[in-house]
């Protein structure tokens, strides 16, 4: 059966009490990106500093924050088995951070797969005291025998109080400035009838 006559238009009422421009869009994911900094130490996270061979280990280390600051930093280890690349999960391994440049203290601890929120993985959460130049050293005693891998990090000052809180200072703003923005737009001219 067929259908005849003209299809006639169903004029669709749209909704424009707010139209919302595009860019406050863009707005929205820069004051996201702004806020999310990578100055504070996540755990398993970070960037790769060190990565090589290392007796019958193959060494993968992740240091966080980035940059490298002194104060609370997350290292994590990835250990494989240098010839079939096959993950190591019962090592005994222990992480060394000495300041050499200037020459201060020397920091030890364990790091352990509970530590880690990957369980791939072995971390350590220190405290650094201070900037320098940091030598570690990871030392492993496992199933294929004993290993020590040694590379040197620059740890910078830490951030200023303002300006590591800022982004928790000014995280209101965002939601004042959005109810602005959407007032603004949403506002219909008001048609004036003649009496």
């Amino acid at each position: 059966m067929r259908l005849r006559g003209r299809l006639r238009r169903c004029p669709i009422e749209t909704d424009r009490s707010w139209s919302g421009p595009r860019w406050l869009c863009a707005v929205v994911v820069c004051v996201a990106a702004l806020l999310n900094r990578g100055d504070t130490a996540l755990a398993d996270a970070g960037t790769v500093c060190f990565s090589n061979r290392c007796g019958a280990y193959q060494v993968s280390v992740f240091i966080s924050p980035q940059p490298f600051r002194s104060g609370p930093v997350d290292i994590s280890i990835f250990l494989q088995d240098g010839d079939t690349g096959e993950t190591v999960l019962d090592a005994d391994v222990t992480l060394t951070l000495t300041r050499v440049d200037p020459v201060g203290p020397t920091l030890s601890q364990r790091a352990t797969r509970e530590a880690a929120t990957n369980k791939l993985l072995y971390a350590s959460h220190f405290e650094l005291p201070a900037e320098g130049r940091w030598q570690a050293t990871v030392f492993i005693r496992g199933s294929r025998g004993e290993a020590r891998a040694e590379f040197d990090v620059q740890a910078l000052a830490p951030l200023p109080p303002m300006q590591r809180l800022w982004p928790w200072i000014a995280l209101p703003i965002v939601p004042i400035v959005l109810f602005v923005l959407h007032v603004v737009f949403s506002q219909r001219p008001v048609s004036r009838e003649n009496a």
